[in-house]
């Protein structure tokens, strides 16, 4: 049902390439619990820099979601998923803050994903996510897909120079500089609540003249 039980990560630090393609059983991919996070620590980042993931049709879980800070994956350069029909949401909190070489997203074709980041508590404080490697994100075939990140949060995205959004149909609004956060917890779920995708925090006054030289690809966007 896992690919990695506990204790098995620290075991494998000089991995960098891991694919798991057409495993039906398998649940989660990495479950590191709080009990073997200081062990990881103690060895150090894994290498894993490539992660590929194919029709896991009961996929629930890519990393356990109840993890405190942790740095283990801060190696990771590209993350693909295909076909994973009931992944609901790809990075917890804890690990999509340290993918700082990050350089490819590529999501496809995964039904019941609504968040890409999930949401594990409501803070009071905007989240902060920067990815200052990403070059190319793909959202494609996603039809639940409603947020980046339900809570509260900016993000920054330097680098990026593709963006393909193909049949989101949930995705209204793309992208919004606008640092407002509605208060949406509480609501009856049945209020239509307009958010964008992503909230982006310009960092100073040459971010325009920085779009424009990079140019962002969203031809293939679809309602």
């Amino acid at each position: 049902m896992n690919i990695f039980p506990p204790n098995m990560l620290r075991r494998l630090q000089n991995l960098e390439d891991l694919q798991i393609r057409n495993c039906n059983s398998v649940e989660e991919v990495f479950e590191v619990r709080q009990a073997n996070v200081d062990e990881i620590y103690e060895k150090g980042s894994t290498q894993s820099k490539f992660l590929n993931l194919v029709s896991p049709l009961k996929l629930k879980h890519v990393w356990t979601s109840n993890l405190e800070a942790i740095s283990t994956f801060q190696n990771l350069r590209q993350v693909e998923i295909f076909k994973c029909k009931t992944l609901k949401s790809l990075f917890p909190i804890s690990v999509t803050k340290s993918l700082e070489q990050l350089e490819s997203l590529c999501i496809n074709d995964c039904g019941l994903m609504e968040e890409i980041v999930a949401l594990e508590e409501e803070l009071e404080i905007a989240t902060k996510f920067v990815f200052p490697r990403i070059t190319s994100l793909s959202l494609q075939l996603l039809p639940g897909l409603k947020y980046f990140y339900l809570g509260k949060h900016t993000s920054e995205w330097p680098s990026l120079k593709i963006l393909t959004i193909h049949k989101c149909n949930k995705v209204r609004i793309v992208a919004s500089n606008e640092l407002s956060f509605p208060n949406t917890y509480g609501l009856d779920h049945h209020v239509p609540v307009q958010q964008p995708l992503f909230l982006i925090q310009k960092t100073d006054a040459s971010t325009s003249e920085a779009e424009e030289k990079n140019g962002v690809d969203n031809d293939s966007k679809e309602d």
